[in-house]
């Protein structure tokens, strides 16, 4: 391009056309070759040659980005389509690489990015994916949390004591103690019968339970408190 122009143009002429085919304002292209504003947009209203130099250089200038547009978008969409493709990466991971190629500006000096047919669709979506996968991963983590805590409570409870242990369960202790004392244990229910007992006896006095020994030689210091009468 640049060799065409220099054959009807002068070096900074030149210059400033490549400038603004390149899209600067006259300003920029001013600034950038030296040559005054005023100077510039004379050449643009009073040289035809200068001024078809530069719509030359315009639209060379459009046909390469175009050219370099569809080769970075063929080559973003191999990655993405690769990314998107990889069974060894999880769905998040690939969704959000994917996101990274198709955010990526390859022209940082002019701000490009990719065609907005290719930008906008699978950007959506992927981001609708993504917002999905995050929900259920915190709807896991908290199930997780749930699971893990009830857990935790099981094993702080008491466990009930085994025969093996030598402990009797309070059931078997007041049982016991029902056997000891002559009473009843209390049903729900029914009401609970009073037992008869017998006067307390004398310490020579016969043991009320039938042993045949004296009082204070046999049930004296047993520590019931009522005495049932001894069946014949």
């Amino acid at each position: 391009m640049q060799d065409s122009l220099s054959a009807v143009l002068n070096p900074v002429q030149v210059q400033v056309a490549l400038s603004l085919a390149s899209g600067a304002s006259l300003s920029q292209a001013a600034r950038s070759s030296g040559a005054g504003r005023t100077t510039i947009y004379t050449w643009l209203k009073e040289n035809p040659a200068f001024s078809a130099a530069v719509e030359q250089a315009k639209a060379e200038y459009v046909s390469t980005l175009r050219d370099r547009v569809r080769q970075l978008s063929a080559k973003a969409l191999d990655t993405l389509d690769a990314i998107l493709d990889d069974p060894s990466l999880h769905a998040s991971v690939r969704l959000k690489a994917a996101l990274a190629v198709l955010n990526r500006p390859h022209f940082p000096d002019q701000g490009w990015h990719l065609p907005e047919k290719i930008n906008q669709p699978e950007k959506e979506e992927a981001l609708e994916n993504l917002a999905q996968l995050e929900f259920s991963h915190r709807q896991v983590l908290y199930a997780k949390s749930v699971l893990a805590n009830t857990t935790t409570a099981a094993n702080d409870s008491p466990e009930p004591a085994s025969p093996a242990s030598g402990r009797q369960t309070p059931t078997v202790q007041s049982d016991s103690l029902h056997r000891q004392t002559g009473t009843q244990p209390h049903t729900s229910g029914q009401k609970t019968q009073p037992v008869r007992s017998t006067p307390r006896p004398g310490r020579n006095e016969p043991c009320p339970c039938g042993s045949g020994l004296k009082f204070k030689r046999c049930c004296l210091n047993k520590p019931q408190f009522a005495f049932t009468a001894a069946t014949p």
